[in-house]
């Protein structure tokens, strides 16, 4: 996720942090930083999978 990858590596990345921050705590905590980062630069699938990420991370 920090680096140029195609979006669907990164999407399955961030539902792996996601679920992964479930049992760590500091996960969540940076996967929404670097999520917001790289909002504004990333693809349309990026967003879309950002956003439901970031609404879930809320949502805890």
């Amino acid at each position: 996720m920090i680096t140029e990858q195609k979006v669907a590596p990164q999407a399955y990345s961030m539902q792996t942090l996601y679920l992964l921050g479930k049992e760590v705590d500091w996960v969540h905590k940076e996967l929404a930083m670097i999520l917001q980062q790289n909002y504004a630069s990333g693809s349309a699938g990026y967003k879309a999978r950002s956003r439901k990420i970031l609404k879930k991370i809320a949502s805890i």
